[in-house]
């Protein structure tokens, strides 16, 4: 008796065998599911990402456009150190939607512009915490976060007055 006793503690009743049988058609859909919704989530990451770096890269033009408009703009002013113009220049340029900031550094590293006045004349100090640094013939951009955690696109350039910076 303790024999059939094992034998059947073993093999499982064929009532509970019957709950866990699915037919093969069952079965089917549920891989080839489940291999559809894998393949869209993988795609769709891998969509988002080309997506992310695509807007980046625009975010990067449109940065430069404005910039230059802005460095040749601040030339004539700079060289007759108006600073009520260059002050309204970077205020109008902080104006825009998508520009966090902007101001005027002189060739020595002193803030000429500033939507801050108490910041004019000040020493520029370098920001810290820059990622992807790049650099494109004279202009240099990168990335940051700002004290409240937003991520800034930082764009800089030099003004230059018939090739002399």
């Amino acid at each position: 008796m303790s024999q059939s006793n094992s034998a059947e503690a073993q093999a499982p009743s064929s009532k509970a065998m019957s709950f866990f049988r699915i037919s093969i058609k069952v079965q089917l859909s549920i891989v080839i599911t489940f291999i559809i919704w894998l393949t869209v989530i993988v795609l769709s990451f891998i969509i988002l990402d080309r997506q992310k770096e695509h807007y980046y890269q625009q975010s990067i033009n449109m940065g430069k456009v404005s910039l230059n408009y802005y460095a040749n703009n601040a030339i004539i002013p700079l060289l007759q150190d108006d600073v009520l113009t260059l002050n309204k220049m970077i205020k109008d340029a902080s104006g825009v939607e998508g520009i966090v900031y902007a101001y005027i550094v002189d060739h020595a590293g002193i803030i000429r512009a500033h939507p801050d006045h108490t910041q004019i004349g000040t020493q520029y100090e370098e920001i810290q915490g820059a990622t992807r640094i790049t650099r494109e013939d004279d202009t240099l951009y990168f990335n940051y976060k700002d004290p409240e955690g937003h991520r800034i696109l930082n764009l800089s350039k030099p003004v230059k007055f018939q090739y002399i910076v």
